[in-house]
């Protein structure tokens, strides 16, 4: 059987595309990549336009620091509202209650009120100064520097604590506490027999060592109680309380804490019937050495309290 040879060679034939389908879809694709391209620009614009408008805070608040410039800050009105004197210059004199020099830089709590009966502790600010210090704990200094608003810290007795702070750029030392004691006069010699004699000489005496805070005493309990009784040595203790609800049904909670010596000359309050839950730290002065105990009144109080003697 012969084949038809125009059947044979039959190819289908290719399906025209249309030019302007693809012209369109050029056109399309070239869109495409520029909306990409300045969807791109525009980011990178909006970008730069925030940093640019971003606050310039410089690198330290000391460079160009005059301390001409410094003013006198009330205290009391500081306390209230720290972070309202941010970026203040100031100066504040006062005696050193803690300082910790680490790695270059020294941190002071600083009591900046007097009263009569010397620098008030509960008048705390906290210097943070970028240098090194011959100061040491009860000198009095005066420090000038920037305001940083409110500092909270962490006590020896695990409590937050919240005082005002400054970032110093000068401190200038005065009074020192701590001074070594005298080396004796040698007796004047008056006969010749003497006179030839050697001289004795003088033993030096050691330096003072730097007070520090010592825990002498801590009692936890929820009921009223007279402790046993401690011994304090120092010239300064430090009280510190936490108390807490026992039975939340009750809303009658209340917590007394006194400290008479055992002997009955002496007679502090650290906590007048405090209202509970509360955390609060007191400084007792110049009451003399010996032995001491606490008397402790909880209605409905569970109660922490904690001594440090400073010598």
């Amino acid at each position: 059987m012969e084949t038809n040879s125009s059947e044979k060679d039959v190819v289908p034939a290719k399906k025209k595309e249309h030019p302007v389908l693809i012209g369109f879809a050029i056109v399309l694709g070239i869109i495409v990549v520029l909306s990409i391209i300045g969807a791109a620009s525009g980011s990178g614009t909006s970008s730069d336009t925030s940093s640019s408008t971003a606050v310039n805070t410089p690198t330290t608040p000391c460079t160009g620091f005059n301390p001409a410039s410094a003013t006198t800050i009330d205290y009391k009105q500081f306390e209230k509202d720290p972070d309202s004197y941010k970026g203040t210059i100031a100066k504040f004199t006062g005696q050193i209650v803690q300082i910790i020099e680490s790695n270059g830089v020294t941190n002071i709590r600083l009591a900046v009120s007097k009263t009569d009966y010397g620098w008030d502790p509960s008048s705390i600010v906290y210097i943070e100064y970028d240098s090194d210090t011959q100061a040491v704990d009860e000198d009095v200094v005066t420090v000038y520097g920037v305001i940083a608003g409110n500092y909270t810290y962490t006590s020896e007795a695990n409590y937050q604590i919240s005082v005002p702070s400054m970032l110093a750029c000068t401190l200038k030392e005065g009074t020192v506490a701590s001074v070594s004691a005298p080396i004796p006069k040698t007796p004047a010699t008056t006969s010749v027999e003497n006179q030839s004699a050697p001289l004795p000489v003088a033993t030096p005496q050691p330096p003072a060592q730097p007070k520090t805070w010592h825990i002498v005493f801590n009692y936890t309990n929820s009921t009223t109680i007279q402790t046993p009784p401690f011994t304090l040595q120092g010239s300064e203790q430090r009280i510190t309380y936490t108390c807490s609800i026992v039975d939340n049904t009750n809303p009658n909670v209340l917590f007394n804490g006194v400290m008479p010596s055992v002997d009955g000359s002496e007679y502090n309050t650290f906590a007048n019937f405090a209202s509970c839950p509360s955390q609060n730290t007191s400084y007792v002065y110049s009451q003399p050495p010996g032995q001491y105990y606490l008397n402790l009144t909880s209605d409905n109080a569970a109660y922490t309290v904690e001594i440090e003697d400073y010598y």
